[in-house]
């Protein structure tokens, strides 16, 4: 990725934008350890679930996400699924909940904590959105195995992997 060019703010309150590099300076200055994937794709991991880390080339964006693959038929645990997912969402602005169907038919339930950044953010701002991106994200893929393991008879042992 060519980085941009733009003056960097004296002002600590001035909004500037979110290059990968400048993100992963802010996760380490937070004690976050970084990880590379198998996909040299920046990973951090909190209370065992790996997030992986990506930034929208254009600078719009970035996102901390996980996904959670239970082993099951997509099509058979849907609706099941989804409503327990649609409980969390309901209740919680973020991290979101959503399912797909993965290749092989079984489902993928994703954890994505989206983070606004067009307009760039202050050091402040960063911070306290990552902050709260590793505080809710365990959080929310604990709930959905949680919740929909005893409905579905599945536990924990499905695999959770930084998609």
């Amino acid at each position: 990725m060519k980085p941009h060019l733009y003056a960097l703010p004296t002002d600590p309150n001035v909004a500037y934008p979110v290059e990968e590099d400048r993100l992963m300076r802010t996760l380490d200055a937070l004690g976050y350890l970084i990880e590379n994937s198998d996909t040299d794709m920046p990973q951090v991991n909190t209370d065992g679930v790996p997030f992986r880390i990506t930034v929208d080339p254009r600078l719009r964006f970035f996102s901390l996400r996980t996904t959670w693959r239970p082993g099951i038929s997509f099509a058979a645990h849907e609706e099941t699924l989804f409503a327990v997912a649609d409980a969390w969402n309901r209740e919680r602005y973020f991290p979101s909940i959503y399912l797909v169907q993965a290749p092989d038919g079984n489902v993928e339930v994703v954890i994505d904590y989206i983070v606004d950044c067009q307009d760039g953010l202050t050091d402040q701002q960063l911070s306290d959105a990552l902050r709260v991106a590793f505080q809710t994200g365990p959080d929310a893929v604990f709930y959905i195995q949680d919740a929909a393991g005893p409905l579905l008879g599945i536990g924990h042992e499905s695999p959770i992997l930084p998609e």
